[in-house]
């Protein structure tokens, strides 16, 4: 299976500095930020195409997509404002360096990312079903207009 993780190696932890971890944090803020924008652009394609979806055989499947999506946007919602949070703690850490916060802020910060990995597992995995089943949709589209034409 794919790794999804963003860190640039297993020793890059305990080894950066507050900085480069703030800047690598950024940098997850500004991916969830493009990712919110291809979700954005996934519901439209749904809600585009959505009555198109509607036949029989795609009812079930689509509905779970919907709901799939709408799942998505609540989580990267609340993976956004965990983002903010550690950014925060980040800065603070950053001005004061306590040392007794060091260890807890790389074990979230750790986890955080093993969130985001997996957040990321699932958006592609989404992405991938509804261009599938968009396709599917539009060149049955397709075929009954070369049928009527």
């Amino acid at each position: 299976m794919k790794e999804f993780r963003v860190r640039p190696n297993n020793e890059f932890l305990h080894t950066a500095s507050w900085q480069e971890i703030y800047a690598l944090t950024d940098h997850w803020r500004s991916d969830l930020k493009f990712y919110s924008d291809e979700l954005t652009f996934l519901d439209h394609l749904i809600g585009k195409y959505f009555i198109w979806l509607i036949k029989k055989e795609s009812v079930s499947e689509v509905q779970l997509l919907v709901q799939h999506l709408s799942d998505m946007n609540k989580h990267q919602k609340v993976l956004n404002e965990k983002l903010k949070k550690h950014l925060g703690d980040l800065q603070l850490l950053m001005e004061n360096a306590f040392h007794q916060e060091e260890d807890w802020f790389r074990k979230e910060h750790v986890q955080l990312e093993n969130e985001l990995a997996e957040h990321l597992k699932q958006f592609r995995d989404l992405k991938k079903k509804i261009f599938t089943i968009t396709e599917h949709v539009l060149e049955s589209d397709k075929l009954l207009h070369l049928l009527h034409d």
